[in-house]
């Protein structure tokens, strides 16, 4: 699955077709990324990547992530924030914490995996 989702041929296409990727550093080292993209037809940017190391984690770096991607949404009048979550994922605390919602379940299948996810959604207006 992550030589699936996360080789460098993949990113490319990803960002070929509109994704957005942030990095983040502390000491000149990569310590958090996060890949966006926009879809103003629904008036929604999705999440599609968020991932912070756990030595980093605690330290505001994710907070400032998604803050950047909420001013880039209402840069473009987008006024809804969307990501998908696994149920079981700690991570759901903190999207909790900076605003996002439980919208609804999905298991989605992925090869041959499922993956149990939380639809979250940020408004905002």
């Amino acid at each position: 699955m992550l030589d699936t989702m996360y080789s460098i041929d993949t990113l490319k296409e990803q960002q070929a077709t509109g994704t957005e990727f942030l990095l983040a550093g502390r000491n000149a080292k990569v310590v958090a990324f996060a890949g966006y993209s926009c879809n103003e037809e629904d008036n929604k940017l999705s999440i599609h990547k968020l991932y912070v190391h756990p030595s980093e984690q605690g330290k505001g770096t994710g907070k400032s992530l998604i803050h950047h991607i909420e001013q880039t949404a209402k840069n473009l009048g987008i006024s809804l924030l969307e990501l998908n979550v696994n149920r079981k994922n700690g991570a759901l605390n903190f999207y909790k914490k900076v605003g996002f919602e439980i919208f609804k379940e999905e298991d989605i299948p992925y090869y041959q995996y499922w993956m149990n996810d939380f639809i979250l959604q940020k408004s905002l207006n």
